[in-house]
């Protein structure tokens, strides 16, 4: 499925697929995750940072919690750090 129709012109995410459309959110979000640096932790701020400019408009915050719910980024118990996996899912091509 082509799920680059997903991006704005900038090359950001502008639209979420919803219950239809539902296994594009898998590359998208493999697409998203590759946006972060293997082997470094990083706070929760530079998280947010990383996500807030790859996505347009929607909430950073619930990308951030399905990137964790879903396996592909890892945190502390307390959220102050978090780093790639290291089985990390191949990267999906994005715009």
């Amino acid at each position: 499925m082509d799920f680059t129709r997903c991006f704005d012109g900038d090359g950001r995410l502008s639209f979420w697929p919803m219950k239809r459309r539902r296994a594009l959110r898998v590359p998208i979000l493999d697409w998203l995750v590759s946006n972060f640096p293997k082997d470094k932790d990083l706070t929760e701020k530079e998280v947010n940072t990383i996500i807030q400019g790859r996505i347009a408009t929607m909430d950073h915050v619930y990308f951030r919690r399905v990137l964790v719910d879903t396996g592909r980024l890892e945190r502390t118990p307390y959220g102050d750090r978090y780093w790639l996996p290291a089985e990390a899912p191949a990267p999906a091509t994005g715009p």
